[in-house]
């Protein structure tokens, strides 16, 4: 079987950039983790794009204008990284973000990662139409699950 190559980024960095980056990987090997007894660091959890959007921001301090196709993973990987100041700058762009076909989904993301403002906003982008969210009741998962119950 034929190995895939792993992609490698380059970023032009700040030195307060590659500090974040360096205390967010030393906190993995400072413990008991995987990583500090196999000496390799795995963030399976992110495709390639939304890795190299996550990077850049910890590198600059500035979120890729990309961000948005990958809002999941770069929240996701904020949160489990500790990562606050891009968790707040996603909680203050998650909202724009929203639409009648992922509201429902946004507002789970932002509500797990207790983003409160997040929340309340995509709120009430649902109640701002009485009708389509009375659609989104009648077509959600939880919804049809009670009903076969």
């Amino acid at each position: 079987m034929r190995r895939s190559m792993p992609q490698v980024f380059v970023f032009k960095y700040t030195a307060s950039g590659a500090i974040k980056t360096a205390r967010m990987i030393a906190a993995m090997f400072a413990t008991e983790m995987k990583e500090k007894t196999d000496g390799v660091v795995k963030l399976n959890d992110m495709g390639a794009k939304g890795l190299k959007i996550f990077l850049k921001f910890l590198y600059s301090g500035e979120l890729d204008d990309k961000w948005s196709e990958f809002y999941s993973e770069i929240i996701n990987a904020a949160s489990k990284y500790q990562i606050n100041r891009l968790l707040g700058t996603c909680e203050n762009l998650l909202p724009t973000l929203v639409s009648w076909e992922n509201c429902v989904e946004v507002l789970e993301l932002a509500e797990l990662h207790g983003m409160t403002r997040a929340a309340g906003m995509i709120k009430a982008f649902i109640k701002s139409d009485s009708e389509k969210s009375a659609q989104l009741w009648l077509d959600s998962p939880a919804r049809k699950r009670r009903r076969l119950n």
